[in-house]
Parts: structure tokens; C-alpha cells; sequence
């Protein structure tokens, strides 16, 4: 009887650590998502996160406690040797302890439920944009939506930038851009349909959308419409063109709502999306320039297969610089050229980085990646010339600046950036993988999540169809990408992220879609902690491949 006893002791306390205990470890470790990755110095710390931290340690430390008066219950039946009142002395410690550990657990889920209750209050208020400032819809980054510009909560935006949204399908405009009734002389602008309504450009100070007769619109393609260039004329002062105030900062939201691709596709499956920027009280005269480009012409020869890549130093309209250039020509606004022996070499012109790089990819294909991918080579064992013509602007309308001249525009010969590199006759066909992940719990709510490959990787191949952020693994949170455009070379990718919800499960999802500089594939890896430990013998299959 008492070996029945100490053995049902024993079952008790055993399931009471192994299902109890992964809560308190929840309550000792981050279970509201908020502590630094990096950067654990309290100081730097928001109220949130300070407070957040006091209630993790307050509770792990609670739910030890408890958890050892518990053992120690059952430590003391278990040597009572049948004697009455250590048994009954046994029971109480035991029941005690269970007692107060689920008011532990309870005091877990109050936490969880307050702290979030502020946190949406405190994000979602009013007072202009902020941290998760997307304030309906689905997400960017996981729909047709592939960016926009300026940036969700970007702030001292200058008055005289436009408005640019871009897709990855080509979008029905009829539903949004009409050719009459437009103000100041544009030949197309936005439908002034209330009951559609479908883009909105919203004075949120004012609380009133900005006419769509007074937003001239530009398509980078009829054909193939997938850039948009809204360019508002401001009525309460009269200045065409620019935004805002001279005086004050104005708060805008721009309102996307039931659009459609070409195929009559819904472009976001939850009906809209919305962002939010804040204008300054200045003008944008700054013109863009060439950062880098890869190849650069300093290593010859390069693989046949290298992905022909421009970074500026800023946003440039994508207008511009993108385009399908083949037999018949290439787009009438096109100011870049891939050149052989004086003639054009085919492909595609696309931007990314968040209209900071511009990559072109000929259409000549010469093989395929592991895998089973067509990959496109330039031409063989030649010299290739690029050119920045000076027809490039930034989101201001600023003319490129080659750097020779930094205050004057417009002069003879125009700005320019020409280079020149050499290719040889092999192809790089050696994959990509992932050296470095952010990964975890201690996982910043605000910080970009930050991956590392062993090669520089195609920025146009890191988008929303090939890397994605998920919430809890039911649906898509807001994110985009960034590479840094100042540093060779492009090899660390930034998912810029909406501000993270605390006590959120959160996953990363990359496909072999994702492409190094010269078309290769990534290998699958998984990363845990500040490195990794890579299996380049893994390749991926024709089917793709997937990791979190």
C-alpha cells in the first residue's frame, strides 16, 4: 500500500513539473516577446519593454517557487513512512503549492491580456504614424502589393515626393484611372468615384481625401501596368505638386481598397490596405546617385550567368528604370543600357531594395540550377557596358547626379554613370546558404530580423513570394525587405517588419525560389541561436524547398 502510494505521489508530482513547468518557463524566459536580441542594457529600454521584463522575471521566479514547494511535498510523503500527520503535513504542501501555482498561470494570462490591451492601445491611437501603423487590410509583402513609397510610418517626408505603389501582377485599371476631368492640365488621374473609392490619398489633420481629379496618375506600362505614380496637387495652398505645409508637419494615409489584377483577381484577400506617412515642412532637391554596381569591373572576368545589378543612394522612380527590352526595343522612359559591341542585350529590367536596386537579367537561357531553374546568361567571353543615363530621378523628381557635379543639374554632357566590366565563358552553378538567422525568443519587437548568406544574393528574388512573416501560423503580418545599398556585398537581407505583438508566436519562411547574384537556388539550413551550422550537401528539388 504505501509503495502504491509513494508510486501516485510520484505520477502526481511528475505531471504537474512536465505540464506545469513549460508555463513558468514561459513566465522566467520572454513570454511577451519584448526582450532585446542583442541590446539588454535596461536603459535603453522602452517603458513597455521595462515593464514587460520586471513582470517575466517576477513570474519565472514565482513559478520556481512554486514548483519546488511541490516537489518538496511530495518528497515529504514519500518519507513519511506511513506516519498520519506527515502524510496529512504532505497533502497540505502539495495542495498549497498546486494552489499557488496556477494562480501563477493565472496571473500569466491577466499579464498577457493587459500588457496586450495596452500595447494595441498605445500602436493604434491617433496622433499620426507610429509603430504598427498598418492599420487594416492584409499585409505588404504577402499579396499582389509588392511595395510602395514613402514607407508605411516614414516621417519627415519631403513635400514634393510622390506617391508610388508597384505590384507583381499587372492591375485592371479601369477601375481607378480616368482620362477626363483632370485638374492642371494631367492627361490621366484618379477616379472621383465615392461609392469605389478605390485608392485614397487621405489629409488625415484635415480628416479629407485629397480630390482624385487633383492626383495625376502615371502607369509605367499599359500593357503590362504594375508601377503606379500618384502625384498630388495640393488645393489648400495652391502648389501643384507638393504635399503638405510650409509651416507643419501633415499627416496623410493612403487607402487601397478593392482592387483587382488584370485577371480579376483580388489584389488583397481581406478587401484593403492602408499605410501612413508624415510629410515635413521642406523640399527634396538632393539628387540620387550610383552607390555601387555588381559586377563593377574590378575582378575580371565574371561568370556569364552574374545578375547585372545598380544600387542609388536612395529611392528612384521606378518609371525610369524598368522594362522588358528585346527585338523590338525596350520602354520609350528606359534611362539604363546593358550593351555588347555597341547593341543591346535582351532581358529584364527590375527594381527592388525598396526602389533602391535595380537588377537586369538577360533572356538568353543557358542552363539550369540545382534546382531545375532556368538560369540566363550575357554574353560570352566580352566586354559589357552599362550606362545610368541622366533621365534617372529619385521619388522628388531629382535628376541623377554622377557625382562630378553635386550642384548642378541639367548641364551638357548630362550626368551620367557609365562601367564597364568583362565576362569568360563559365557559369557559377555553386548554391547560396544561410550562415546567419535571427531566431528564438528574445526576439526584439520592433528590430528588422536580420539573415546572412554565404553569397551575394538577387534583391528581386527576395520578395513576398519567396520570404514571408507569419503570425501564429494563421495568417500574414505586414513586412518587406532591405539590403544595405552602400557596401559591397548585397549578402544580408532585412525583413522590415510591422511592430511585433507580444506573447506572438512569429515564423520566417523562405523558398528555394530565393536566388544568389548568379541564379543559383539557396540550400534549406536552419539556424538557431547567434550561428549557424550550414549542410551545403543538401540541394533542393525541382519542386522547391522550404525552411523556418
Amino acid at each position: 500500500m504505501r509503495i502504491n502510494k509513494k508510486i501516485t505521489v510520484l505520477f502526481i508530482v511528475f505531471l504537474a513539473v512536465i505540464f506545469l513547468l513549460p508555463q513558468v518557463g514561459l513566465a522566467q524566459g520572454d513570454i511577451f516577446g519584448a526582450n532585446q536580441l542583442q541590446n539588454t542594457n535596461l536603459g535603453t529600454r522602452t517603458l513597455y519593454d521595462t515593464i514587460v521584463g520586471v513582470v517575466n522575471v517576477l513570474l519565472g521566479l514565482l513559478g520556481i517557487i512554486a514548483v519546488g514547494i511541490m516537489i518538496y511535498g511530495g518528497y515529504t510523503w514519500m518519507t513519511s513512512q506511513g506516519n498520519p500527520d506527515k502524510i496529512d503535513r504532505a497533502k497540505k504542501i502539495l495542495v498549497n503549492g498546486v494552489i499557488g501555482l496556477m494562480i501563477i498561470v493565472s496571473s500569466y494570462a491577466i499579464a498577457n491580456f493587459v500588457l496586450n490591451k495596452a500595447f494595441e492601445a498605445t500602436v493604434s491611437g491617433g496622433g499620426g504614424p507610429g509603430p504598427g501603423g498598418y492599420s487594416s487590410g492584409s499585409g505588404l509583402g504577402a499579396t499582389v502589393l509588392d511595395s510602395h513609397f514613402p514607407p508605411n510610418c516614414a516621417v519627415n517626408v519631403a513635400r514634393n515626393t510622390n506617391i508610388f505603389v508597384s505590384f507583381r501582377e499587372d492591375i485592371d485599371t479601369s477601375l481607378f484611372i480616368v482620362t477626363s476631368g483632370c485638374n492642371n492640365g494631367a492627361a490621366a488621374c484618379l477616379s472621383n468615384n465615392v461609392t469605389q473609392a478605390h485608392i485614397r490619398v487621405i489629409d488625415t489633420d484635415a480628416g479629407t481625401p485629397i480630390s482624385g481629379s487633383d492626383i495625376a496618375v502615371t502607369v509605367n506600362d499599359p500593357a503590362h501596368p504594375t508601377h503606379f505614380e500618384l502625384n498630388p496637387y495640393n488645393n489648400l495652398t495652391g502648389e501643384a505638386g507638393l504635399l503638405g505645409s510650409p509651416s507643419e508637419d501633415t499627416n496623410y494615409r493612403v487607402e487601397l481598397n478593392g482592387l483587382s489584377t488584370a485577371l480579376a483577381e483580388p489584389v488583397f484577400p481581406l478587401g484593403s490596405y492602408t499605410w501612413e506617412f508624415r510629410v515635413g515642412t521642406f523640399v527634396d532637391n538632393t539628387p540620387p546617385e550610383v552607390t555601387f554596381v555588381m559586377p563593377d569591373g574590378l575582378a575580371n572576368p565574371y561568370v556569364r550567368n552574374s545578375v547585372v545589378q545598380i544600387n542609388f543612394s536612395e529611392a528612384v522612380n521606378p518609371m525610369h528604370v524598368t522594362g522588358i527590352v528585346d527585338v523590338s526595343g525596350g520602354p520609350p522612359d528606359l534611362n539604363l543600357s546593358i550593351s555588347e559591341a555597341g547593341g543591346d542585350v535582351y532581358g529584364r529590367y527590375e527594381i527592388a531594395n525598396q526602389y533602391r536596386t535595380v537588377e537586369f537579367i538577360s533572356s538568353e537561357p543557358c542552363g539550369v540550377n540545382s534546382c531545375g531553374f532556368d538560369i540566363y546568361c550575357l554574353p560570352p567571353s566580352a566586354t559589357i557596358d552599362g550606362l545610368v543615363m541622366a533621365g534617372v530621378r529619385d521619388m522628388a523628381g531629382n535628376l541623377l547626379e554622377s557625382g562630378g557635379d553635386p550642384d548642378v543639374h541639367g548641364e551638357v554632357p548630362a550626368d551620367e554613370y557609365p562601367w564597364s566590366f568583362d565576362t569568360n565563358n563559365d557559369i557559377d552553378l555553386t548554391p547560396p546558404y544561410i550562415t546567419y538567422m535571427d531566431s528564438g525568443v528574445d526576439i526584439n519587437l520592433t528590430d528588422p530580423i536580420y539573415i546572412v548568406f554565404s553569397k551575394s544574393m538577387s534583391v528581386t528574388s527576395i520578395n513576398g513570394s519567396n520570404m514571408a512573416l507569419y503570425r501564429n501560423n494563421i495568417g500574414d503580418t505586414n513586412f518587406s525587405f532591405a539590403f544595405d545599398t552602400t557596401v559591397l556585398p548585397n549578402d544580408t537581407v532585412q525583413i522590415l517588419h510591422d511592430e511585433f505583438l507580444p506573447l506572438t508566436d512569429y515564423t520566417a519562411t523562405s523558398t528555394s525560389n530565393i536566388q544568389d547574384s548568379a541564379q543559383n537556388c539557396w540550400y534549406p539550413c536552419n539556424c538557431v541561436g547567434p550561428s549557424c551550422d550550414c549542410n551545403p550537401s543538401i540541394y533542393c528539388g525541382p519542386g522547391g524547398c522550404t525552411t523556418y
